[in-house]
Formats: structure tokens, C-alpha cells, sequence
């Protein structure tokens, strides 16, 4: 007994010395884990989910109906339907008819951007358990069943439309014009990664015909991408519009499944416009009891916002509602259509985004909800009740609320400060419910729809986290000369003397309307960074959400006005405190937050001393359309914005210690932007730092790309700060 007590009491001193936080420990051994649900599908119309289990014995999948209320689990599909020598290796992307007796999965899967994703399907017939492949041997996108359950629509790679019927198992090409630039039923790469649409058509309700968009993109310039990993290096070209530069033109058609002929719907003379969201309206939601497109118009300056209801028989419309802002229109997904004909929607018209009720024929509205604060996205409608995110107990936080469509009392339906997910079961009367705070770890639980626990399905195991030290960011109230008090979020490393002084570190991004100030469980990035001895701090600019659209309004024409003097005066409001050491200021970034960097170490060289900007634009004129001139306007209408938000503009004001991190074939922030500041900054002489990761994109992954940028971010700031 007594050897075997030694034994535990060397044991614990090993691993007392063993609880030092390391990058192996996060990115090789990923010790750390949250609660997190195992992927499912939900079956349609019931409170029960589909799950997945590999069978070892013939390599095929079990299927299983998870009743999520009981947790019960009944075998729904056995293994043996998906095994043999003809069966995918793999499977995944999983989603049901609206009946609920066939499924659709994905057995392959080729990236393309962002969001797209192209690949081979099966169909599983859960009645007859036969497995059948759609469009043999060739790859799919957006590949999807038809409301009444009898049909497959998808996009191939010549870029038409085309529906594989199960009952014939036959195909039917819809469209016949697709090409290198004639895009049908998927858009280009900028409506997918701004207006995030790479699903480019919609079954109308009764399965007789399809909506889709059709992308022109032969005007637009293309950018071209080098892979060079082998012998021979490889173009990748991208057909990608730069602020001020020409767009896609957008259409719309609708295609009559039994006639095979497209009707154009009228969208104006004008083509120079963004058709970002377009979705039908079943004849039963209608007042005149046909069934409607509903089409979103926006102008390419992105203040006038129209919403058409539109005959797909005739091709025109009616103008329901129309919305316009001083600066832009900040789109959301949040549009539903009643089933007495209304249509419900958020808008900021009354300087905070709050839900609306339509009459399409009238043109009357009524606000629903009101208040200094934010309905952020609604997430399901139920016996008269609208289920919605929203910051109506603070900015910082996410809650879910409810109110009738008649409004009325805004009832909270979470409790906690922090950040809350809803996903709720089909029938509507509970929901998945995931909950994380700054100072609190994911916990996954079921509630009915009224916000009561029903019992707690997945829940973080704190022991290691408590074991190595991590550290609970604070919220801050940041006080302007001007009179206003900014979100800003810090983290003081654990042995925090407050008669030291330590060095800081920021992390940015800042763009008008996004918010860097979140109370969700956090980045273990900075747990690393403060036990290297850094506060680690984030802050919200004026111009960024939570406080009303006037607010967010101040950032527009000028990215970097605001961005940087509001983070100067946090600055100086942090060194009052007489623990944070000014003179030693660092400040990361990615994207956005790479701008930021970029930014702060020459337009406010006072202030910052060291910088990694990762991914970052460094002029606007080098990004696309819409996300730029949503902030921006074009070059053309706003020059002097546009220079007053270039890095090349204060170039030659660099003092600090910067590096430049890049993914060589990076899709959406060109490494272009870090190419030539770069050179400008060799034509002025100054000294930086740049690191190119071949033949990664925006994200930075794979191959240890993950591992090891962060471990150069931090060492950058250990060996400069």
C-alpha cells in the first residue's frame, strides 16, 4: 500500500508540472472540448432526429430515429442497405422529403468556396430500403427534394438546371444555356460570399415548377490565383468584381416542370441592381389564393430596398413594401410569409432593427416589437408567436424571446447573461438550447417552448480548463471625450498585479454594423497570450452594432475614422488605469481585424508598437462590391474615402514591428493587398515582416497551417513586445 501511495503521489506532482496551457496542448492533442451536439436531421413534422452509426462488421451505417423528448432510439435504416461493394464509402449532408420516407445524402464532396460544396447523392427509400444513385457518376450542387417528394432539382458542372425523377428514374434538364459564365440555379463567388446565396433556386409550394437565378458574369474581370505545390504551377481564375468595377447581371426565371419553357420575371430596365433573396409564397399564404415570388430589389448603392410580390405567370410585380437609409440597408434572412397573406419582416427604420407586419394589397404596416435594442433574427413562428434572437438585456448578450404577431409583451424565454442558440424541433414545442457566457462553458439542454429545462443533453466538463488556469474575459465600459461609453472586453493574465504594469494586446476588426464584443466561452488563443504575460483586450467601435443604426451610420464612407480614433481614446483611457504599460501596445487581426492592424500600426504609430495582420485588405479598392460599397460607396463617387481608409496613406508613418500573413490562393482577401503594400513599403524604405502560406485560402488550414500561424502570432508578440 505504501509503494502504490508513493506511486499516486509522484503521479500528481507529474501532472501538477504537466499544467503548463501549450500550443500542443490546443491545436496537436485538442485536449480542450466543449459540449456540442452530434451531427442530426431532423424528421420532418416530429420531435425526433436522425443519427448515424458506422457498422463494423460490413462497413455500412446503421440509421437511428432519436426521439429527442425520451431519448429513445429505434433502428430506422439498418446498415445492410448501405454496405457492399457498391456502396459509398461515405456519407453525409443528410435531409429528408417533406414526407419523411426518402433521404437524401451526399458520397462525395468537392469544395468550391465559402459555402458551395459539389458531390455525388443517393437516395434511401426508408419503405422499401432500396438505395438508388441521382444522376450516376456525375458531381452535384445544391441538390435537393421537391415539396410533394417525387423529384430531385440540382446544378451540374455546365452549370444547368436539371430534376431526376424517382418514380422513372429519369432525368430532365430544365435550363440549356449554362457556360463558363452563364451561371444557372447557383450564383458566382460575390453573391455567395456577401449576400451568402450559393442555393440559386426555389420549388415552388405545389412542385410544378422552379424559380432560379440566372448569373450573367461575362462582364465582370476576372482575378486570377497561382498554385504552385506542383511541378508546373496552375491558374485558378475567379470571375470576382472589385469596388467600383462591373457586376454580375441577375435574373430571374421560372421554369414549368410539365411545358419545359422559362418565364423571365421583370426586373426593370435597369441591370445594374442586386436580386440578393427571391422565395415563393404558397397560394394558401396569398390573399387572392395564388401562389407569388417574392423578389428582393436592391440598388447598387445599397439604400433603396424594394420588396415585389410577383405573378411567375406573367412576369410583373407590385411593389409591398420599400425601405431607404441615408447611408445602406443591412439585408437579413429574417422575411416570412403569414398565412393570412401578411408578411413579416425586420427593419431599422426606426433607428433599431425591429419586427414589422405587412399588408402586401394595403401597404399598411405595423411595428411589432420597439426599444434601444436590436431583434436580430427570428427563428421560429408558432400558434401566433414569433421565437427571435434579440439584445434586448444588453448588447453583448444574445437572448430568445417571443411576442404574438398582434405584438404586445416581449417575453425572455433564456436565462443567463451570454450567448443562446435555439433549434427547434419541427412540431415547435421544444427546442435544442445551447448556452455559453464568457465565464460559463457550453452547457446543451431541451426546452419547451416556453424556455423550461427538460433535461440537459450534453454539458462541458470543466476539470481541465480549471486545472490549467483559463481566465474569464471581463466587460469594460470605455468612456469617450465625446460622452460615450464603448463595449470593450479584457482578460488579465492570472497572477494579475494591478501595481504592475503589463503590456496589451488587441484584437480588432471593427467594420460599421459587426460586433468584436460578444459574451460567448471564448478564443483559447488568448488564454495562451496571457499566460505569456499579455492583457488581452477587445473593443467595440462607435460604429459597431448594439447601439442603433445612426450609430452604425458613422462609419460609413470612411473605415478607418472611427476604427482607429475610438481604439486611440481606449488606449489612452486603459493607461489611466495605471496597470496596462502604453508603451508597449500590440494589435492582431484577420480580414477585417488584418485591416485593423494594418491601420493602426501607421495611421496611429503613437499608439501601436506591434502588429500581425492576417488575411488583411489594406486598400478597399482591392475588395469586392458589395461588402466594400455597402460601407463604402464606389471609388468613383467617394474618392477621398477611400484614401482616407488606405494603408498606402500612412504608409511612410510606420514605426512599429509588423507582420503580414497571407494564404497564397486566398478567394476573398487577394493576397494582392498584402503584395503591394508591401512593395510600398520597400519604395519608402521600411522594414516588415511577411509570411505567405502556399496554396491555403482566407481560412489558413491544413497541413498545420492552423498550429502554426498561431504559434508564430504569439511568438511575434513574446519576441517584439
Amino acid at each position: 500500500m505504501r509503494r502504490l501511495a508513493g506511486l499516486f503521489f509522484i503521479l500528481s506532482i507529474m501532472m501538477a508540472q504537466d499544467s503548463t496551457l501549450t500550443f500542443d496542448k490546443i491545436y496537436k492533442d485538442r485536449l480542450f472540448t466543449t459540449a456540442k451536439m452530434e451531427r442530426y436531421t431532423w424528421f420532418p413534422g416530429e420531435n425526433a432526429y436522425l443519427i448515424t452509426q458506422k457498422d463494423t462488421s460490413n462497413n455500412g451505417k446503421h440509421f437511428y430515429k432519436v426521439d429527442i423528448v425520451d431519448q429513445d432510439t429505434t433502428l430506422f435504416i439498418p446498415s445492410d442497405v448501405t454496405s457492399g461493394k457498391d456502396a459509398p464509402k461515405m456519407m453525409m449532408n443528410f435531409s429528408f422529403s417533406l414526407d419523411g420516407k426518402k433521404l437524401l445524402a451526399q458520397t462525395s464532396m468537392r469544395k468550391i468556396w465559402r459555402h458551395s460544396r459539389a458531390g455525388q447523392f443517393i437516395v434511401i427509400d426508408s419503405e422499401t430500403q432500396a438505395m438508388n444513385s441521382i444522376a450516376p457518376g456525375e458531381e452535384l450542387r445544391n441538390a435537393k427534394f421537391s415539396p410533394n417528394s417525387q423529384y430531385i432539382a440540382y446544378v451540374k458542372n455546365d452549370n444547368n438546371l436539371y430534376i431526376w425523377d424517382l418514380n422513372k428514374d429519369k432525368e430532365k434538364q430544365i435550363t440549356k444555356d449554362g457556360s463558363e459564365t452563364i451561371l444557372n440555379g447557383h450564383p458566382g463567388w460575390v453573391y455567395e460570399e456577401e449576400f451568402r446565396l450559393y442555393d440559386g433556386y426555389r420549388w415552388s409550394p405545389d412542385s410544378k415548377a422552379i424559380a432560379f437565378w440566372r448569373e450573367d458574369q461575362s462582364m465582370v474581370k476576372q482575378f486570377h490565383m497561382i498554385h504552385e505545390m506542383e511541378t508546373y504551377s496552375e491558374v485558378e481564375s475567379i470571375y470576382y468584381p472589385k469596388a467600383g468595377e462591373t457586376n454580375p447581371v441577375m435574373k430571374i426565371g421560372v421554369a414549368s416542370l410539365k411545358w419545359g419553357r422559362i418565364r423571365w420575371m421583370d426586373l426593370g430596365e435597369n441591370t445594374d441592381i442586386y436580386i440578393p433573396q427571391m422565395d415563393w409564397v404558397a397560394a394558401e399564404n396569398t390573399m387572392d389564393g395564388k401562389q407569388k415570388l417574392v423578389i428582393t430589389w436592391l440598388n447598387r448603392k445599397q439604400n433603396h430596398l424594394e420588396l415585389w410580390v410577383t405573378d411567375p405567370k406573367t412576369g410583373q410585380h407590385e411593389v409591398a413594401y420599400t425601405e431607404d437609409d441615408t447611408c445602406f440597408i443591412e439585408l437579413t434572412n429574417n422575411t416570412q410569409f403569414l398565412e393570412n397573406g401578411e408578411i413579416l419582416l425586420t427593419s431599422e427604420r426606426s433607428g433599431f432593427q425591429h419586427l414589422y407586419k405587412i399588408n402586401p394589397q394595403t401597404k399598411n404596416m405595423e411595428q411589432i416589437t420597439n426599444g434601444d435594442w436590436d431583434v436580430s433574427e427570428i427563428v421560429f413562428l408558432k400558434d401566433e408567436n414569433i421565437y427571435f434572437y434579440g439584445t434586448k438585456d444588453g448588447a453583448t448578450n444574445r437572448n430568445l424571446y417571443s411576442v404574438s404577431l398582434e405584438g404586445g409583451n416581449v417575453k425572455r424565454l433564456t436565462v443567463g447573461d451570454g450567448r443562446h442558440e435555439a433549434n427547434f424541433a419541427p412540431l415547435g414545442d421544444v427546442f435544442v438550447h445551447g448556452h455559453s457566457a464568457w465565464d460559463k462553458a457550453p452547457v446543451i439542454t431541451l426546452r419547451q417552448s416556453d424556455g423550461k429545462e427538460i433535461h440537459v443533453l450534453k454539458e462541458t466538463d470543466m476539470t481541465l480548463y480549471k486545472d490549467y488556469g483559463f481566465v474569464a474575459p471581463e466587460l469594460m465600459k470605455i468612456p469617450t471625450p465625446d460622452g460615450l461609453k464603448l463595449d470593450g472586453m479584457i482578460m488579465n493574465p492570472s497572477d494579475f498585479d494591478p501595481t504592475k504594469k503589463y503590456p496589451i494586446i488587441i484584437n480588432g476588426y471593427g467594420m460599421p454594423g459587426t460586433k468584436i464584443v460578444r459574451n460567448y466561452w471564448g478564443k483559447n488563443l488568448s488564454q495562451l497570450l496571457v499566460k505569456e504575460g499579455f492583457i488581452v483586450f477587445a473593443f467595440d467601435s462607435r460604429h459597431q452594432s448594439g447601439y442603433g443604426k445612426a450609430r452604425i451610420n458613422l462609419g460609413y464612407g470612411d473605415a478607418s475614422k472611427w476604427l482607429i480614433q475610438d481604439h486611440k481614446y481606449a488606449i489612452d483611457y486603459l493607461g489611466s488605469l495605471g496597470y496596462v504599460d502604453t508603451s508597449r501596445v500590440g494589435a492582431w487581426g484577420w480580414s477585417g481585424g488584418g485591416y485593423f492592424t494594418v491601420m493602426a500600426l501607421t495611421k496611429a504609430p503613437e499608439y501601436f508598437d506591434v502588429g500581425v495582420a492576417v488575411a488583411s485588405v489594406t486598400d478597399w479598392k482591392y475588395y469586392d462590391t458589395i461588402w466594400t460599397e455597402r460601407y463604402m460607396n464606389t471609388p468613383q463617387d467617394n474618392p477621398n474615402g477611400y484614401i482616407s481608409s488606405s494603408a498606402f496613406t500612412y504608409a511612410d508613418k510606420l514605426k512599429g514591428k509588423l507582420l503580414m500573413i497571407h494564404g497564397s490562393t486566398d478567394d476573398n482577401v487577394h493576397t494582392q493587398n498584402t503584395t503591394v503594400l508591401v512593395n510600398e513599403f520597400v519604395r519608402l524604405g521600411k522594414d516588415v515582416d511577411v509570411f505567405i502560406y502556399p496554396d491555403r485560402n482566407h481560412g489558413i488550414y491544413g497541413g498545420g497551417a492552423t498550429y502554426h500561424v498561431f504559434k508564430k502570432l504569439v511568438d511575434y508578440f513574446v519576441e517584439n513586445l
